[in-house]
């Protein structure tokens, strides 16, 4: 048998277009589940500091943790009434109450795509207090960009939970 000296090995054009169409596709899919996850992980990470928060209110009031009055170092407040944890739509913070001054301890924007579901609420951890009256018990947030939600269960002990699933909201 002879071989045709012109015959180059090789690839042709049509094998190279389906094997770039191949790895586009791959790519693409790759890319837009990588996305999908990302905002996943945002709002459970989001949903775990909201319940830190909402922990450390609660052994900070069960302590009676005092803060120094502000421009005075060694004087502490004599109406001391608690924590309280200040849930918005879009933030949510830690607040030191001293008869009727409120103090931020901290505060915290959350990401534009994730929002709390319902009416302001605000969590008061009464100082030394093992039962909390909490009305609401679960805290909804809500990822609108994959149309997620996680809920935070709330007892009245100051336990808090994520769930771990989410949900379609």
């Amino acid at each position: 048998m002879v071989k045709n000296r012109y015959m180059k090995k090789g690839f042709t054009f049509i094998e190279l277009l389906v094997m770039i169409s191949i790895v586009l596709l791959v790519t693409g899919g790759s890319i837009a589940y990588y996305s999908t996850f990302n905002q996943h992980v945002k709002l459970k990470a989001e949903a775990k500091k909201f319940s830190d928060l909402i922990s450390l209110a609660y052994k900070k009031a069960e302590s009676s943790e005092l803060i120094p009055t502000s421009g005075t170092p060694n004087t502490y407040c004599n109406d001391f009434k608690g924590y309280q944890v200040d849930l918005n739509e879009d933030k949510y913070s830690l607040e030191y109450l001293c008869g009727n001054a409120v103090t931020t301890l901290y505060s915290y924007q959350l990401p534009d795509s994730i929002r709390y579901i319902g009416s302001d609420y605000s969590f008061v951890f009464p100082p030394t207090a093992r039962n909390i009256d909490i009305t609401q018990d679960t805290v909804t947030l809500k990822n609108s960009l994959i149309n997620q939600c996680i809920d935070i269960t709330i007892t009245s002990n100051g336990i808090t939970q994520v769930v771990e699933q989410l949900s379609p909201c």
